[in-house]
């Protein structure tokens, strides 16, 4: 059994999600950003918010050397600059120099670039029309629980950064392999996140999906529904989101995703905590982040 973690993580906030996983083979498609978003005006590039992503495996085994031994790796994932595909790099560093550890806080300088423009859209809400130009998902294809797969789908303007740390010890009766996966958006004005629970499926194809509040949760999966939902509003300007007042939670809505990777279609209409009205669009490719 793996277990899995996720924390997205703002600098005054955060919220968990835990359940029940395995490796994800989801496919992946962008390109390097080009637009600066929620960058400081002096160029550099700006966290926006993120998170981490922690998995525990153990797998039963017999002796095989009497002993152990522990091997770490760390790979940063970003965007090939002259190319639709991920780049990845990667770098070994012994055990005795690197540990994996779910608790230490969010690494928010990883390098870029990012994956970014995967597609396009927009979200209106007030007198605000925004562009997006990116979705970024967390899912794992092999997590069903009681025939009902959950979605994370995160909708925004910016560019998407990773870094995975993975570290496997062999002991007398298992192989244990702790991985971590750091994540953020980068340069990005606005975000919306959502969590997307499909009934009766045993994986994602998408679907219409009626909005809960936080605490409207349903008891029993018997049909599609979305729950976590917020609007990531960078109200102060400082172009990261930087309190909770910036999440404001969605209370009631629909949104309805269909099509296939690479191409993708997502309709939102929604209303928020404070009573008003989101609509919203999206059409293009869904980035995932790594789980291993």
């Amino acid at each position: 059994m793996q277990t899995k973690s996720i924390n997205i993580v703002f600098f005054i906030a955060a919220l968990a999600l835990t359940g029940c996983s395995s490796n994800d083979d989801d496919s992946e498609t962008g390109t390097e950003s080009t637009s600066t978003g929620g960058a400081n005006s002096d160029g550099a590039d700006q966290f926006f918010f993120g998170g981490t992503i922690c998995s525990n495996t153990a797998e039963d085994t017999f002796p095989t050397t009497g002993g152990s031994t522990d091997t770490t790796e760390q790979t940063t994932s970003g965007a090939d600059s002259t190319s639709t595909d991920t780049q990845t790099e990667t770098d070994t560093e012994s055990a005795s120099d690197v540990e994996v550890d779910c608790s230490a806080e969010l690494n928010r300088n990883l390098p870029g670039p990012g994956v970014a423009n995967t597609g396009e859209g927009s979200l209106s809400y007030d007198e605000n029309n925004i562009t997006l130009s990116a979705a970024t998902t967390d899912y794992d294809e092999n997590d069903n629980f009681n025939d009902t797969v959950s979605f994370v789908l995160i909708l925004h303007d910016g560019e998407t950064r990773s870094s995975v740390l993975s570290a496997t010890s062999e002991g007398l009766n298992e192989i244990v392999t702790e991985t971590r996966v750091d994540w953020g958006v980068y340069n990005a004005s606005i975000g919306f996140m959502i969590e997307l629970n499909q009934a009766n499926a045993a994986s994602f194809t998408g679907g219409s999906f009626d909005i809960f509040a936080l605490d409207e949760e349903p008891s029993q999966i018997t049909f599609n529904y979305a729950s976590f939902s917020f609007l990531l509003e960078d109200k102060d300007g400082n172009s990261f989101i930087s309190d909770i007042s910036e999440m404001v939670p969605v209370v009631s809505g629909n949104i309805n995703v269909t099509g296939a990777q690479p191409d993708w279609s997502v309709i939102l209409d929604a209303t928020l905590e404070d009573g008003r009205t989101i609509t919203g669009a999206y059409n293009g490719s869904f980035y995932a982040l790594p789980l291993e």
